[in-house]
């Protein structure tokens, strides 16, 4: 039977202490943007395969980047050396399983994976630190979302519809989530992992943790 969503405000971990020492935060630093190498300004938008191709060499992409309905897809070696990216988002690739090719990117202002439905490893995104307004991931085969692990700030903090998805313990690092936190239909998830992750982060927005597996 699942548990009814968790909808609570600013709720972070159970206290124990009335006077808590607050955690350190390490933060993130972005050194790398003194040596940059910008491609375009927020304004510009880069979704077709040639605009992809002409961001081979960039490491600051401030515009919009979809990548969508990519048939031929299978690395994303074009994005190689991006540090920082406005949007990235990623919808229906059918062949792309994997991040790879992101293995510098540090920052996004947005960035996620939509009906990405042979996507099984996101390890390459070990040095994502912060992402400004939303991450989501959604409608993928990843069983673990390994690779997130350096990911300390985020706004909102989306998990939903991810059929394999069994363990979400790469999150537990993040410092603040800064919007809102959802956690919904992941069948193969335990509810009370997704729950016991959901109070143990500093949850600015609100919460909502419905309708995952047993346990």
């Amino acid at each position: 039977m699942f548990v009814i969503a968790l909808t609570l405000a600013g709720c972070g971990a159970a206290e124990t202490d009335p006077d808590p020492e607050p955690a350190p935060r390490m933060g993130c630093t972005f050194d790398s943007r003194a040596t940059a190498v910008p491609c375009g300004t927020a304004e510009d938008y880069f979704n077709s395969p040639a605009e992809h191709d002409a961001l081979v060499g960039c490491t600051h992409v401030p515009g919009q980047t979809h990548v969508s309905d990519r048939g031929d897809l299978t690395d994303l070696s074009f994005l190689a050396g991006v540090q920082d990216v406005g949007r990235l988002t990623f919808f229906r690739n059918e062949q792309q399983i994997s991040a790879d090719g992101l293995e510098s990117l540090e920052h996004a202002t947005r960035f996620g994976f939509n009906n990405m439905y042979a996507l099984q490893d996101i390890s390459a995104l070990g040095d994502l630190c912060q992402v400004d307004e939303v991450l989501y991931v959604q409608g993928t085969r990843l069983e673990t979302l390994d690779g997130l692990e350096g990911l300390r700030i985020v706004g909102d903090l989306t998990i939903q519809f991810n059929e394999a998805l069994t363990d979400i313990s790469a999150l537990e690092g993040i410092e603040v989530v800064e919007g809102d936190l959802l956690i919904e239909r992941n069948p193969a998830l335990s509810q009370a992992d997704a729950e016991a992750l959901a109070q143990r982060l500093d949850v600015v927005g609100t919460i909502s943790v419905l309708d995952n597996g047993e346990g």
